[in-house]
C-alpha cells in the first residue's frame, strides 16, 4: 500500500476477482513452479465477526490482530449500517515471503500488501512488522469485505454474475477502501493532487474510470471523496448514503454512483 505494501490495482479490481475466481496455485503460474518452503501448521482464532487463520510463528501477534480486526469491523459497520450476517475467513502471515507462498492466489509480487476476494470473503495479508502499516492495510481490505458483503445481500458466493456484470471501476472500489481506511486528511495523496493541480492533470470520473493505468484511482479518488465530503468529513457519517446505498442499489440492479 501507501507504506511500501501497495496492491496491484488491476489484480484487486472487483471485475478480476469475480471474473476470474481463485483457481490453483498451478494454473496461475502456467509454466513455472509455485514454490512453497514451508508446511503451516494451521491454527484458527475465532472472535465474534471474524475466523482467524494463523500458524505457531503468529501466535504473539494474533490476538492484537483480531482487535484490530473487530475494531476496523466496529467503525466500517457504524458508518455503512451494515453487519455481517456470517464469520468472515482472515489467512494472516508471519512474513511477505511466507505469504508468497500461499496457495489461493499465489505469488502476487512484492507491491500487493492484502487481496480480498468475492467467491468465499478471504481475506489474505501478511505482517509487515509495524502496526500502523498493518492496521491500515487490514482496514482497507475489510472495507471491501463491506463492499462483497453488500453486493452479495450477506452471502459469500451470492450475486457473483451479478458483481461481474457491474464491472463496478477502480476509482469507486479503491478509492472508498482508501478513504474509509486513512480518512480524508493525508499528506501524500494531497501532494499528488496538489502536483496534478499545478499541472493542469487532474482527471475527471470518466478519466479514471476509462485509464486506471494512468490516473492511480487509490489516490485520485480518495481525494475527490475527501472534497466532496469535507463538510462533515471529521465524522465520516457523510459518506454512509453515498457508499452504503450505492452499493446496495447496484446490488438489486440500479446503476452505480457515478
Amino acid at each position: 500500500m501507501r507504506t511500501g505494501f501497495r496492491r496491484a490495482a488491476l489484480l484487486a479490481s472487483a471485475a478480476a476477482l469475480v471474473a476470474a475466481p481463485a483457481a490453483p496455485a498451478s494454473a496461475q503460474h502456467f509454466g513455472k513452479n509455485q514454490v512453497q518452503y514451508k508446511h503451516f501448521r494451521w491454527s484458527v482464532l475465532e472472535t465474534e465477526h471474524f475466523r482467524i487463520h494463523f500458524y505457531p510463528e503468529e501466535r504473539e501477534a494474533i490476538v492484537d490482530a483480531a482487535r484490530m480486526a473487530e475494531r476496523s469491523y466496529a467503525r466500517l459497520s457504524r458508518i455503512l449500517g451494515h453487519q455481517f450476517r456470517e464469520k468472515k475467513p482472515l489467512i494472516l502471515f508471519a512474513s511477505r515471503a511466507d505469504f508468497a507462498q500461499n496457495n489461493i492466489f499465489g505469488d502476487l509480487g512484492e507491491g500487493v500488501g492484502g487481496v480480498t476476494e468475492a467467491m468465499r470473503h478471504r481475506l489474505i495479508m501478511p505482517f509487515t512488522g509495524d502496526y500502523h502499516s498493518f492496521e491500515h492495510v487490514l482496514a482497507h481490505e475489510m472495507v471491501h469485505e463491506f463492499q462483497y458483503d453488500l453486493l452479495q445481500r450477506g452471502r459469500a458466493g451470492q450475486n457473483l454474475q451479478v458483481l461481474s456484470q457491474l464491472d463496478l471501476p477502480l476509482w469507486f472500489m479503491e478509492g472508498m477502501a482508501e478513504y474509509l481506511s486513512i480518512g480524508p486528511e493525508h499528506a501524500l495523496t494531497e501532494m499528488y493532487m496538489r502536483d496534478a493541480a499545478v499541472n493542469g492533470n487532474i482527471p475527471s470520473i470518466r478519466q479514471m474510470a476509462e485509464r486506471p493505468d494512468r490516473w492511480f484511482p487509490y489516490s485520485s479518488s480518495t481525494s475527490a471523496r475527501a472534497g466532496a465530503m469535507r463538510p462533515s468529513a471529521r465524522s465520516c457519517k457523510a459518506c454512509q448514503p453515498s457508499a452504503s446505498s450505492a452499493l446496495s442499489g447496484a446490488s438489486s440492479g440500479s446503476p452505480p454512483m457515478s
